[in-house]
C-alpha cells in the first residue's frame, strides 16, 4: 500500500520533461560559464599595463601578429589559428606562475572577439609599433633593403627601379601639371616637329 502511495506522489518524468530539466540544466551551465568568463576577465585587468589602452592579453596578440607580419608579409592569420596561438603563447610566458597562468586562460576570448578586437581603431598601428620596437627597422636594416632595391634596379628590374625612385622623390604616380609645364610640352614639341619637317 505505502509503495502505491509512493508511486502517486513521484510518477515517472516523461521524455518532455527530462527534456526540459537537460535544457534547463545546460542554460544554467552556460550560464555559470559566461559569468566565470566575465569574472576572469575582470580579474585579468589588474595584469595591464596602465600606461597602455591595451589589456595584455591584447598586447601579446599584437606581439603575435608582428611576427606573422614580418614572416609572411601581406598574409592573413584565421582568427581561430591566432586564439591558439594565443593560448600557447600565454601558456609559455607563464607557465611558472600557475594563478595568473588560470586567469589569463580563462580570459582569452572567443575567435570571433578577436575578429573584433582586430578591427579596432589603432590596432595596425599597434601591430606595427611592436615591429618596429624589435628593432627590424635599424639604418642599417633600412640601409641594406634600400641598396638590395637599387642594385634590382640597375639589373632591369622596372619594379624595383620605381620603387627606388619614388624612394628618392624623382617619381610620383601623381603629376601636378599647371598651365606653364603645358605650355613648355607644347613649346618642345613645336620644335621637334618643326625640325623633323625640316629634315
Amino acid at each position: 500500500m505505502s509503495q502505491d502511495n509512493d508511486n502517486n506522489q513521484n510518477p515517472p518524468q516523461t521524455s518532455d520533461q527530462s527534456q526540459n530539466q537537460e535544457q534547463t540544466q545546460a542554460q544554467n551551465s552556460a550560464a555559470e560559464k559566461a559569468i566565470a568568463k566575465i569574472e576572469a576577465v575582470k580579474a585579468a585587468k589588474i595584469l595591464n599595463n596602465p600606461d597602455s589602452e591595451w589589456t595584455l592579453l591584447q598586447e601579446i596578440l599584437q606581439e603575435i601578429m608582428a611576427t606573422h607580419t614580418v614572416m609572411s608579409p601581406g598574409s592573413k592569420v584565421a582568427s581561430a589559428k591566432l586564439r591558439e596561438e594565443l593560448e600557447y603563447e600565454v601558456k609559455s610566458r607563464f607557465s611558472d606562475a600557475p594563478e595568473t597562468l588560470e586567469l589569463l586562460l580563462n580570459a582569452i576570448p572567443t575567435a570571433r572577439a578577436i575578429r573584433d578586437w582586430i578591427k579596432k581603431d589603432g590596432w595596425n598601428d599597434a601591430v606595427w609599433a611592436k615591429i618596429k620596437r624589435e628593432g627590424l627597422f635599424t639604418s642599417e636594416k633600412r640601409a641594406e633593403v634600400i641598396e638590395a632595391i637599387r642594385e634590382r634596379a640597375v639589373k632591369r628590374s622596372d619594379n624595383a627601379a620605381k620603387l627606388w625612385l619614388t624612394m628618392s622623390g624623382d617619381y610620383s604616380d601623381k603629376v601636378e601639371v599647371d598651365n606653364a609645364t603645358v605650355e613648355t610640352y607644347r613649346e618642345i614639341n613645336k620644335i621637334l616637329y618643326n625640325k623633323k619637317t625640316d629634315d
